[in-house]
C-alpha cells in the first residue's frame, strides 16, 4: 500500500465520496445539507477550506435512516464505496454518525481500534428533535456517553494536553470504567435517548454527536427551503439560510482563523491499497 500524504489527494478522494452520496440521494428523494467546514468551505472558498481534509453533511432523522436502508442495499453490488454505520453489517464501528468510505484506501486511527473498512470518508450526521427545556440536561447526558463510547473504543485513554491532575482521573478511573462495560453498552445507551426525540415532535433540532453543543440547536424548519451551492466545481444541497446556521456555528465566518489555526484537527494515516 502506497501512504497517502498530499491533502489534495485526500480532497479529490472524498469529494468523489461526495457526487456518489448526492447521486444515491438524488435518486431516492433524500434530502441532506452540506455541513460544519464543508458549508462554510462553500461560501467562504467555493469548495474546501484548503487545510480541511474531510466533507460533512447533516440529515433529518428520518432521512438518515432511510439512507442507511438505501446505502446497505446498494452495498451489495457496489465494490468502491460502503456506508459504515452502528448495525449488525459493521460489528466493530461505533461512531454516532455515518462514515461513507473509499473501499480503494485505507485508514488507520492512533488512538482507536479501526473498523474492518475504514478509508478515506465522508461523514454524515443525524439531526434530531430536542426539547428545550431540558436542553442542557440532554446536551449534558449525551456528551457524557459520547465520551464513553469514544473511551471504549480507545486503546490506551486519551491524555494529549491535559493537566497532571486531568490526565490521571482520565487514566485511572475514566478509560476503565469505559472499557469495563464496552462501546456497545454506551453506545445503546447514547442512541436510546437520541432516537427518543422526534424531529416531527419538536421545532428544533440539534446534532447530539456533533462538537458543538448549544450551537447545534437549530430550527427545524431550516430544513424548509434548500439551495444548490458550488463547491469544487459541483452543486450539491444546503440549507438556503446557510447564513443563519454558519453564524450560529462560527460568529464571523467569513474571516479566516490565523495562520497558526489552519491546521486539520484529524488524527490518522491514510493509505491506497492499489494503484491504477
Amino acid at each position: 500500500m502506497r501512504e497517502i500524504t498530499d491533502i489534495k489527494e485526500v480532497q479529490q478522494t472524498a469529494l468523489n465520496i461526495l457526487v456518489y452520496i448526492d447521486k444515491i440521494c438524488s435518486e431516492n428523494n433524500i434530502k441532506y445539507s452540506l455541513a460544519g467546514g464543508t458549508l462554510l468551505g462553500a461560501i467562504r472558498h467555493k469548495g474546501f477550506i484548503p487545510w480541511d481534509d474531510d466533507i460533512d453533511i447533516m440529515m433529518h432523522r428520518d432521512e438518515y435512516e432511510k439512507f442507511l436502508k438505501v446505502m446497505d442495499e446498494d452495498a451489495k453490488t457496489n465494490k468502491k464505496f460502503k456506508c459504515l454505520h452502528y448495525s449488525k453489517n459493521c460489528p466493530d464501528y461505533y461512531y454516532r454518525f455515518t462514515k461513507v468510505v473509499d473501499l480503494d484506501t485505507h485508514l488507520e486511527e492512533s488512538n482507536i481500534k479501526t473498523p474492518k473498512d475504514s478509508g478515506i470518508f465522508v461523514d454524515v450526521f443525524p439531526l434530531d428533535g430536542i426539547d428545550m427545556k431540558k436542553a442542557k440536561k440532554l446536551i449534558s447526558k449525551t456528551v457524557f456517553l459520547g465520551r464513553m463510547v469514544a473511551n471504549a473504543s480507545m486503546t490506551k485513554a486519551y491524555i494529549k494536553n491535559d493537566k497532571k491532575g486531568k490526565a490521571l482521573i482520565k487514566k485511572c478511573f475514566v478509560y476503565p470504567f469505559a472499557k469495563m462495560f464496552g462501546p456497545n453498552f454506551w453506545m445503546k445507551k447514547y442512541e436510546k435517548i437520541a432516537k427518543s426525540y422526534k424531529v416531527s415532535d419538536y421545532d428544533n433540532t440539534i446534532c447530539y454527536c456533533g462538537c458543538y453543543r448549544e450551537k447545534d440547536i437549530m430550527p427545524k424548519a431550516l430544513f424548509d427551503e434548500m439551495i444548490d451551492l458550488d463547491f469544487e466545481g459541483y452543486k450539491f444541497m444546503a440549507v438556503k439560510d446557510y447564513e443563519y446556521y454558519l453564524i450560529s456555528l462560527f460568529g464571523d465566518y467569513m474571516t479566516p482563523p490565523p495562520p497558526e489555526k489552519r491546521i486539520t484537527h484529524h488524527d490518522f494515516r491514510i493509505y491506497k491499497k492499489k494503484d491504477s
